[in-house]
């Protein structure tokens, strides 16, 4: 199963998403996508912060049709306790939010899906994926899917070839010019 972190959900939300977020999230079934109350906090906050009420709306919409929102429960919390001894007994911290998301994740054994595999990545037992850079096959689906021929060859007519770039006056001049007098 996967938990969706603030930045994640935050890119879902953008007016133009990446599209391979968006085909990453149409192919995970409903039941195995999820974030928590934490998330979900940060970015209400963000959108009051900002005084924007349409990030909220959308965000409610979000939810309501495909996430499961996990509260910090007190298995959550048992596990934050242990995380965050442990991290401070390595001398590194780890911010409020992050560190409730990671124990959320980790007392519930799911993925984190994040573009902040560094700041999670000294969290034992945390599995994360990373869904907003495209992996290598997503790359070249998209470049496919962008990069079209800029002059399509068009079917053979009567028996010859047309080249591509050159319109019927321009042909016409190109066959003078090698000696072709056939006509079309």
């Amino acid at each position: 199963m996967f938990c969706f972190d603030t930045d994640t959900l935050a890119a879902a939300l953008l007016a133009d998403p990446p599209l391979h977020l968006v085909r990453r999230l149409a192919t995970t079934p409903a039941e195995e996508q999820c974030t928590t109350s934490v998330a979900l906090g940060e970015l209400a906050y963000a959108a009051a912060r900002n005084g924007d009420r349409d990030p909220i709306s959308r965000l409610g919409e979000l939810v309501a049709g495909a996430t499961t929102v996990l509260a910090f429960d007190v298995q959550a919390a048992e596990t934050y306790g242990s995380l965050r001894a442990h991290l401070e007994t390595l001398g590194t911290r780890l911010d409020e939010p992050s560190l409730r998301v990671a124990a959320i994740a980790v007392a519930n054994d799911l993925t984190l899906v994040t573009a902040n595999a560094r700041l999670y990545d000294r969290v034992p037992g945390l599995e994360i994926e990373n869904w907003l850079e495209p992996d290598g096959a997503e790359l070249e689906r998209e470049h496919e899917e962008v990069v079209e021929p800029a002059v399509r060859v068009p079917p053979h007519v009567e028996g010859a070839v047309r080249h591509p770039g050159l319109v019927p006056s321009l042909e016409e001049r190109a066959r003078a010019a090698a000696g072709d007098d056939r006509a079309d």
